[in-house]
């Protein structure tokens, strides 16, 4: 091969031979640039399924750009001949290094906190190593390290040839990477990788500790006479501690004792954490840098509160030897951390469904929902005891994460597909529970019962938290629009929960208490959202404070008085209900204060073109409706806690903006009558709906049309505008099409009436026929039925839509998806039946809120107008705070 040409590269030298083909030194004739060229064995030749997997593992390399990782310039094929472009990386490997004796601690700290380095860019990037070991690692004459081969054994697989030579051993194989496959080179397997199940990040975290071992003591840490004696020992052979240099090298001792846990849940979570202690000063920041008292104490000892409590004062302190506290009389600090967001991510705390931080039972790691620059959301996880959290893979859309009682999993709410789901704390794909369309938290139990809330407007229903068909435990009252936010109480079976007034905004809510097994419930306390239970307390908000009031067992009623504990909490509102705050049995609080001033702005965009332009100033602004002659708009404008929401008004031509109503409560699903002369809008307040008509022009005072206790929610006007289409919530079941006589006095009588939540009727322009959205196995999608509501229905749409809004001459009908994309489809009611033509996304407008329609047509057919597009305004909320106790750190 020396001398000659592959492609545009000359080769040589030899740099060396392994399992997966010969590596050889190159010359880049196009880039004039020295290279490494890794030649495929020919088998590949005559295996296109390897082609490709090796293709897809370069481009995925190839995005890797790390100091400490040799780089992949491209995947090659000449001649017949594939082969790998690699950076060229001079020195010499480990394993050349480690056959002149054990390296010296100063060495060993530098080598290993590259490495570390390397793979924690590689892990932050979801790319895993699976073959981590010494002659993977190359030190240069300087001392610079680059880990080699990267990701290369997921792609490569094969029969083990040779069982002789466990030292020189290629990577052993069963069946690519699926359960059931062996991948590594035996001596540096982890346990689970020997066993042939599915590795992941703490794979290269055994490995990078059996390195380090191997460093520091000068000896293989597993040998045998064959890989079959290899690989036993792996699994069962415990690893002399006693050859590691504790008086030298304390910290680095620990550290490889710590990635050599054979468990791999108790292993070192985050290699991230590893590079923090390496770092010089680095055992001041990291939690991994403790005394050596506090390592040679046995983990079994170590109760959960006194983890996190060393885990904090290294990282708030800055000091270990603080730790010596947790040994003596006195009682443990009180310490009061600062958690950020992932880099590039925030915590994801907008919309209806956002995902506010929760601690585990066991207080040692925090889950939560954040979100990238693009706004896509995933599920996160951050130990305690380490300094970066971990993006869970497969957890895409999460909302309202709720923990197992052992710690162990993760329930969430999947938004996109409208479902609830799990995962395993320490990683995997996630598995479905059960439909969920639209979820607002749960609770999970010892016995394996999940209560939860499935939907904005629905009591709440339980499940096994092993999947299956859940039941229906609460019905709604008069009044209340939903049960959300359920929390079981001690015994497992009394739980809490908060019962939302319907269409409330800002208001304070009824928070009731349940027994499993019985209908009965009543209500405890008030709250702005929702309440936990900690130290034998119930935790509420009262007027945006976190109180914490006594609730002794058998949990009859509140005793006592309510301690104030934060000022300004965090709560979430439009759609949520929900406070930033979660607590464990023992008294550890993570929340958030402030508050989010989501500042949006009207705009315009083309459903040619897709040109937007922007109307007017911004502020808190939801859901327009244009009026006929497409001058106006009416807008709901939500003001500071004690105003709520009002009805604006917005010349469309200028953006000038006066206000249209100013009445207590709550001013919402806003409706131009048919002439344009007056608005229908149902008003909030104290519990009592109102349904109300207003003149646009004039100074007469607005009409009631229709009270009562239970929601009513104006939502559709016939053409003649006699009839009002409404959402009506009745006890006892869910939320159904109702229709009420503007002008006769009567109260609502029901137009379409099923098991299901149907909402958000608009009438055709020929009076016709009715749209709406109606529950479906897509969490929700568009129906259009006679104007009576009696005969055949028709399904509209089949992808998950909602808010259906008609074209002025009644031939389009328009719908937006979950992820808020506009579709337009063509329709034909002329005749007796409805007829469903073709469809097209026309534009994009914001993801649909629940708590109305977030776009609305122009009436000259061109323009859709966005109910408030997010200028991206700072939010006043704070960092994640973590108190230890807060019955001793807040309570005042």
């Amino acid at each position: 091969m020396i001398g000659r040409l592959l492609a545009h590269y000359e080769i040589t030298a030899e740099l060396g031979k392994g399992g997966m083909g010969e590596v050889f030194r190159a010359r880049d004739t196009k880039l004039d640039r020295e290279v490494a060229l890794k030649v495929l064995p020919t088998e590949m030749s005559s295996d296109p399924e390897r082609k490709l997997r090796f293709e897809r593992e370069a481009r995925s390399l190839a995005t890797l750009q790390h100091p400490n990782v040799a780089s992949i310039y491209g995947f090659e094929e000449f001649e017949g001949q594939r082969f790998l472009v690699m950076e060229l990386v001079e020195g010499e490997d480990l394993s050349q290094r480690f056959s002149r004796g054990a390296v010296p601690a100063t060495e060993a700290r530098s080598i290993a906190m590259q490495i570390a380095a390397g793979l924690e860019a590689a892990h932050d990037s979801g790319l895993v190593h699976r073959d981590l070991k010494p002659a993977n690692v190359m030190v240069s004459a300087v001392g610079d390290v680059k880990i080699l081969d990267f990701g290369l054994a997921r792609a490569w697989y094969g029969d083990i040839e040779d069982d002789s030579n466990p030292a020189l051993s290629p990577t052993i194989t069963a069946a690519m990477t699926q359960a059931g496959t062996i991948l590594g080179t035996a001596a540096y397997m982890s346990p689970e990788q020997a066993r042939g199940r599915k590795v992941d990040r703490r794979s290269d975290i055994w490995a990078f500790g059996v390195i380090l071992y191997e460093m520091l003591s000068g000896t293989k840490l597993f040998e045998g006479d064959t890989i079959s004696d290899t690989m036993a020992a792996v699994l069962r052979a415990e690893p002399d501690f006693s050859l590691l240099p504790t008086d030298d090298a304390p910290e680095l001792c620990h550290l490889a004792e710590r990635c050599l846990q054979r468990d791999a849940r108790q292993r070192l979570r985050d290699i991230g954490e590893a590079r923090l202690l390496l770092e010089p000063g680095g055992a001041a920041l990291s939690s991994m840098g403790m005394s050596a008292a506090m390592i040679a104490a046995p983990a079994r000892r170590r109760n959960p509160m006194a983890l996190v409590i060393v885990a904090l004062l290294c990282l708030a302190a800055g000091a270990a030897g603080g730790m010596f506290l947790l040994g003596g009389s006195e009682p443990a600090p009180v310490i009061h951390a600062m958690i950020p967001p992932p880099p590039e991510h925030e915590f994801d705390l907008g919309g209806s469904s956002p995902g506010p931080a929760v601690i585990s039972p066991d207080g040692l790691m925090i889950a939560f929902v954040a979100a990238n620059r693009d706004g896509e959301t995933k599920l996160w996880l951050r130990h305690v005891d380490s300094a970066e959290a971990v993006m869970l893979s497969g957890t895409d859309d999460a909302a309202y994460p709720f923990w197992s009682p052992d710690s162990k999993s993760i329930a969430f709410f999947d938004v996109d597909e409208g479902r609830l789901r799990k995962v395993a704390a320490n990683g995997g794909p996630p598995t479905t529970l059960c439909a969920a369309s639209n979820g607002k938290g749960g609770s999970w139990n010892h016995t394996g019962e999940i209560i939860f809330a499935p939907s904005a407007g629905d009591g709440l229903h339980k499940v096994s938290a092993t999947g299956g068909d859940p039941e229906q435990i609460t019905t709604l009252e008069e009044g209340v629009g939903s049960h959300r936010h359920p929390r079981f109480l001690p015994d497992q079976v009394h739980y809490v929960f908060l019962a939302r007034n319907a269409g409330s905004v800002d208001g304070e809510q009824s928070i009731q208490l349940g027994i499993l097994g019985s209908v009965e419930r009543r209500e405890i306390a008030k709250s702005l959202s929702n309440a936990e239970y900690s130290a034998g307390h119930l935790l509420t908000v009262r007027e945006h404070v976190l109180m914490a009031t006594p609730f002794p067992a058998p949990f009859e009623e509140l005793t006592g008085g309510a301690t104030p504990l934060v000022e300004n909490i965090a709560v979430l509102g439009q759609g949520s209900a929900i406070g930033i705050f979660s607590a464990t049995r023992e008294g550890i609080l993570v929340y958030q204060t402030g508050e989010s001033s989501l500042e949006r702005i009207l705009s315009w965009t083309s459903r040619e073109t897709g040109a937007s332009g922007s109307i007017g100033d911004t502020g808190s602004i939801y859901f327009p409706k244009i009026s006929p002659d497409g001058r106006r708009a009416i807008v709901e404008m939500r003001g500071d806690h004690e105003e709520g929401t009002d009805l604006w008004l917005v010349e469309l031509e200028s953006g000038l903006r006066t206000r249209f109503t100013f009445a207590e409560g709550d001013e919402t699903h806003a409706l131009w009558t048919p002439d344009g002369s007056a608005v229908i809008y149902t008003r909030t307040s104290e519990g009592k709906f109102t349904i109300m008509r207003q003149p646009v022009e004039g100074t007469a005072s607005a009409q009631t049309l229709c009270e009562g206790a239970s929601a009513m929610l104006s939502t559709g006007i016939s053409p003649d505008g006699e009839i009002l289409l409404m959402r009506f919530d009745v006890e006892g079941k869910k939320q159904n099409v109702y229709k009420l006589a503007i002008n006769a006095g009567t109260e609502p009588e029901p137009l379409i009436e099923t098991d299901k939540i149907e909402s958000g009727a608009v009438w055709s322009p020929d009076g016709k026929w009715i749209a709406y959205h109606a529950e479906s196995s897509n969490r929700f999608d568009i129906y259009v039925a006679p104007a009576d509501g009696a005969g055949r229905k028709w399904q509209l749409s089949r992808m998950g839509t909602v808010w259906p809004a008609w074209s002025e001459d009644g031939s389009k009908l328009y719908c937006v998806t979950f992820d808020g994309a506009l579709f337009e489809y063509d329709v034909d009611g002329s005749g007796e039946t409805f007829n469903i033509g073709a469809s097209r996304q026309v534009a994009r407008t914001l993801v649909p809120s629940s708590e109305g329609i977030p776009y609305a047509l122009h009436p000259d057919g061109d323009r859709v107008l966005q109910g408030g597009e997010d200028v991206g305004a700072e939010s006043s909320i704070s960092l994640l705070h973590m108190v230890t106790d807060w019955q001793r750190g807040l309570a005042r």
